[in-house]
């Protein structure tokens, strides 16, 4: 309660600090230059100032300026921008820009126009993520920004996606952008950030735009800004969605109960078979004693079990089914959603706000998963005087989510393995031989355990949903203050300081009735986790204007510290059922607490020049220290350069009205990475230490030396060179192509030490690894003068992966082989060669000297690891997105698709549903192609109950994955002014949304984007939504 009545006084106090000032009124319309149709929401600026105002739906706007003001800018998204003296009843006409060549980017540490930029970024606007209603920013990146990479946003309520920039980062370390929200590094969960509160994003690509973060930019940056509020323009703002969702993903197709029963008798008497009966006998004894001896008992039928099959493994055709449990009805269900948000912004001439509120409930598609978030925030701006300003943002978020007790894996406790892989034959609850219900002394089903089920037995997935209990509790706190003040006319200096505040309670409940801790009589945990993270900046510019001459310089300072403590507990002996504290268990189990520090610092500046608007150089430099190194290597030099030309100022194209714009541009510079990973791949903060674990011995403490310190370690090295085309012509086409070189140098990785150290590896700085391909993005305005108009937006990137130095020749990593010259997503298995006609045995080619042969002996096969070949890699040839916006008066519509070609993806759930014969398992429907006697020509090998050489690793299950995928519509309708107007509202939009509505893939079930490697596992599939929603302005 007293958290909350802090963020409420904390609102009022940042929401009241507004101020007057000697004023006088200007109006006017603004329409387009083409068709002379009104413009709304266009900017009107007064110049030298933060006062504006936004123009409504008819063009039409009011605003307050101070007595001394001589000029207003209007600008608009795809118009040029104007500058307008004041005067009474203005009619501006804006004219068309294919480029945005004035639009104001959010770059590292400050702003700047696209036109002088001279490093590789984009721009994503709030226009194009609030038409995908996404819980989690990071999923509605998919497929908008070339060389932006989405991968692995599973299903699971309130999770987010991953995300690369322009390929691979490191070997070892991470490869995940550096995020930075309103100027700051943020070290929160990204999906605290309300989507609905972001103005824009900034995708940063190259060293000449992501150096200047030094020691964290090397992966990229995805800068987040927040929305603003604009003077003299007071807006209330309701938006409401509901949605439901579903299965995205089908799941892959399984036999029956039927074909179940006949293809299991198969599996058993080809096992007979293979112990020296006789055909006759073995399938006699199979028909006989399958379902008693192999499949526990359990009969779906009305006849008796060593009856209910023949001696031809054929069901009786006269038998009658009882029953038939679906595992996937019942774990699963239809998600519900509702998202709420609530927002005011405004200002005056000295203060500018805005405030919102959220929340979202979202039911996951699993039963006993689902997400709550609440959100608040709070962005001011107040000009106390000409020179001095101050600057507040501040957010808050509280979630709470039901999770999988197993986010992934081959565990009895995940429902996505278990009712993937569980045989329809089993059922949910207990029944008699007569198929019906058997009922406890209350009268409730009574669930099935399984004692006797060859697949999982003792587990019910449906009782560990309802019985066990996994809760995530977290409070998100960030505050960012600025104070700037402008001096000597051309310079500015701004100090800020920044908190980030998480604190997480994670809690485990496993019931004392089955499963894992019903030996123990329970098992609970709680994980307390806290991070706190704080940085301070103080940054002075200095901006002048020679005549065609323009020089801008800033030289900056920046302190950060990151501290995170955690608490863990376990217990055991629970008399009661579900408790989300330990005070009722009795045994305690496990206790541990740990602590970790990490600190940088960091100087930098940055200088830039341009000439009469044609000619941009630019260059930074950035000296980082890091506590993650020792003291004599901790230090590291980052720097860029940075130049562009825009050929079409040129005098010699002044002749080319069809070229609008053309501007070329390079850059070249050297980032850092000190984002180390550890084994289980958390980040790692000590490792020039020997570091030391617990490991007692019975009541008697010890400790274990688990890992090497190594003092010579320093900072991984990426130099980046980019060059880039941007162009615009006919007053239609836009487009930007770039290609790049990025050079990963001194990466670390474990390398191997003798087995006398007691170690198995040893972190140094040992290998390099390059990403070289190229980006294209084009904007097509196909329709535009008239009513309805039709846009077209295509994106494309293209990159290869190779691995240029290794200490060792080669290094296996899974399915994968590391080689110098390879790619680090590179497949290395064995080559199927088919399935052997005469005997259905499974065939593969090995290496026998220098000749290469067949096998149906996969050990033989496998026990030289030159037999096994290269089979593709994970990374694709192409991929992007590209969306077609239509719009006619109120009404738009918007299709966004991504894509990608080329890449292959290991399955490992197909591969486990064509198994042998671990009877009790699924099968998938293509078990029905087998081979079943003697000249059949399929390509799935015969089944046998515990060969097991039968469908082994091998390329056979390795898939194309490449896909395309209708990622979202959105069709919405904005009512005419003068509807909303009587009614006291300024807008109103209703919309009806679609997300992941279908995607088309070769792949039989599996998510072609669940993982960069191109492995797959039982993850949360992804969902699709369909959502309407109503969004109202006061």
């Amino acid at each position: 309660m007293r958290k909350r009545l802090y963020l409420l006084l904390a609102f009022l106090w940042m929401g009241v600090c507004m101020l007057s000032a000697q004023t006088k009124n200007v109006s006017g319309r603004i329409l387009s230059a083409e068709n002379d149709e009104p413009i709304a929401g266009a900017t009107v600026l007064v110049k030298g100032t933060s006062i504006g105002v936004a123009s409504d739906a008819h063009g039409h706007f009011t605003l307050k300026v101070p007595e001394s003001a001589t000029e207003l800018i209007v600008s608009f998204m795809g118009m040029e921008t104007q500058e307008v003296g004041i005067k009474a009843n203005l009619t501006i006409r804006l004219k068309s820009a294919n480029e945005k060549l004035d639009e104001v980017m959010v770059v590292a540490y400050g702003t700047a126009k696209k036109s002088s930029f001279t490093g590789a970024a984009e721009v994503i606007k709030n226009e194009q993520l609030e038409k995908m209603n996404v819980v989690s920013v990071t999923k509605a990146l998919e497929g908008t920004s070339p060389g932006l990479q989405v991968m692995g946003g599973t299903g699971q309520p309130g999770s987010g996606a991953t995300v690369r920039i322009r390929g691979i980062g490191s070997l070892s370390s991470s490869s995940a952008p550096l995020y930075v929200l309103n100027g700051v590094v943020f070290d929160g969960d990204i999906s605290s950030i309300n989507p609905d509160d972001i103005e824009s994003i900034s995708v940063l690509k190259d060293a000449a735009s992501a150096a200047l973060y030094g020691a964290r930019g090397a992966n990229g940056v995805i800068m987040i800004q927040t929305k603003k509020g604009n003077a003299e323009k007071s807006t209330l703002s309701v938006k409401a969605v509901w949605g439901f969702s579903s299965r995205a993903i089908p799941e892959y197709s399984r036999i029956g109960i039927k074909d179940y029963y006949e293809t299991s008798w198969e599996a058993y008497r080809n096992a007979l078979v293979g112990t020296g009966q006789s055909m006759e006998k073995a399938s006699e004894y199979a028909a006989a004693n399958l379902i008693n001896k192999q499949l526990g008992g359990y009969n779906n039928y009305n006849i008796p079990a060593d009856k209910l099959i023949g001696a031809d493994g054929k069901v009786d055709a006269s038998a009658r089914l009882l029953y038939h449990d679906n595992w996937g009805d019942a774990l699963f269900r239809t998600g519900l959603k509702q998202d709420y948000m609530l927002s005011m912004s405004g200002g005056s001439d000295k203060t500018t706000y805005y405030l919102s509120l959220g929340w979202l409930d979202e039911e996951g598609i699993m039963t006993r998963t689902d997400y709550q978030r609440f959100t608040a925030r709070a962005n001011i701006n107040s000009q106390f005087t000409d020179w001095f300003n101050l600057e507040g943002n501040m957010g808050y978020t509280n979630d709470k989510s039901n999770q999988m007790m197993q986010a992934a894996g081959t565990y009895a406790i995940n429902p996505f393995f278990y009712s993937r892989m569980i045989a329809p034959i089993f059922p949910i609850y207990k029944r008699d031989e007569q198929g019906n219900y058997i009922l406890d002394s209350e009268g409730n089903k009574v669930f099935d355990y399984g004692e006797k089920r060859p697949f999982n037995g003792r587990t019910n997935n449906l009782a560990t949903l309802i019985h066990d209990a996994v809760w995530n509790q977290t409070d998100n706190f960030n505050i960012n203050v600025t104070a700037g003040t402008k001096f000597l006319r051309h310079f500015t200096f701004k100090v800020s300081g920044s908190a980030d505040i998480l604190n997480r309670r994670y809690t485990k409940m496993y019931n004392n009735k089955f499963g894992d801790a019903a030996n123990v009589g329970g098992r609970g945990s709680v994980e307390a986790l806290r991070i706190e993270s704080l940085t301070f900046n103080q940054i002075l510019n200095f901006n002048k204007e020679l005549g065609l001459h323009n020089v801008s310089a800033m030289v900056g300072h920046e302190s950060y510290r990151y501290v995170e403590k955690s608490v863990f507990a376990q217990r055991t002996g629970f008399p009661l059922e579900m408790s989300n504290d330990l005070v009722f268990g009795a045994q305690l189990e496990d206790g541990s607490s740990q602590t970790d520090e990490h600190a940088i610092e960091g100087w930098f500046g940055q200088v830039g020049y341009d000439y009469a608007n044609r000619y941009y150089i630019s260059g930074s430099y950035r000296r980082d220290g890091s506590s993650r190194f020792y003291k004599d290597s901790r230090w590291g030099d980052f720097w860029s350069v940075g130049a562009s030309w825009r050929i079409s100022q040129e005098a010699f194209m002044k002749n080319a009205k069809w070229m609008d714009n053309l501007k070329l541009k390079v850059s070249y510079g050297v980032q850092g990475n000190d984002n180390i990973l550890d084994e289980n791949k958390d980040p790692y903060y000590y490792a020039w230490q020997n570091f030391f674990e617990p490991y007692p011995n019975h009541d008697f403490g010890g400790v274990i030396h688990s890992t090497t310190g190594n003092r010579d370690l320093h900072w991984e090295k990426n130099t980046n060179f980019n060059v880039g085309l941007e162009f615009s012509f006919l007053n239609r086409i836009r487009g930007e192509v770039d290609y790049f070189i990025r050079k990963g140098e001194d990466m670390l990785y474990a390398v191997p030490v003798p087995y006398s150290t007691g170690l198995p590896s040893i972190m140094q700085n040992a290998a390099s690894m390059d990403n070289k391909g190229i980006e294209l993005q084009l904007s097509f305005d196909i329709l535009k003068e008239r009513a309805f108009k039709w846009t077209l937006d295509f994106n494309l990137t293209h990159y290869k992966n190779k691995l240029t130095k290794l200490t060792q020749d080669e290094v296996w990593v899974s399915t994968k082989k590391w080689v110098e010259g390879g790619s680090i997503y590179d497949f290395w298995l064995m080559k199927w060669a088919g399935v052997d006609a005469e005997n259905g045995d499974e065939l593969w080619w090995y290496k026998n000297g220098d000749a290469w042969e067949k096998t149906n002996d996969y050990s033989l096969a496998s026990k030289d690891p030159k037999s096994k070949q290269y089979v593709g890699s994970a990374i694709p040839k192409v991929y992007g997105g590209f969306t077609n916006n239509f719009s006619w008066k109120g009404l738009n519509l918007s299709v966004f698709f991504s894509y990608s070609v080329g890449g292959k993806m290991y399955d490992s759930n197909y591969q486990r549903l064509m198994h042998a014969g671990s009877l009790g398992h699924a099968w998938h429907k293509d078990i029905l192609k087998r081979w079943r006697k003697p000249g059949d020509v399929t390509d799935v090998p015969r089944i046998e109950k515990g060969n097991r050489y039968i469908s082994r690793s091998s390329n056979r299950f390795l898939k194309d994955a490449s896909y395309l995928s209708l990622r979202n519509i959105n069709l919405s309708y904005t009512l005419p002014a003068e509807w909303s107007s009587r009614v006291g509202m300024s807008s109103v939009k209703v919309f009806v949304s679609g997300d992941n509505l279908v995607t088309f893939t070769k792949l039989k079930g599996m998510d072609p984007t669940q993982a960069f490697s191109g492995v797959s596992d039982n993850t949360y599939v992804p969902n699709r939504v369909v959502s309407v929603g109503l969004n109202i302005n006061f």
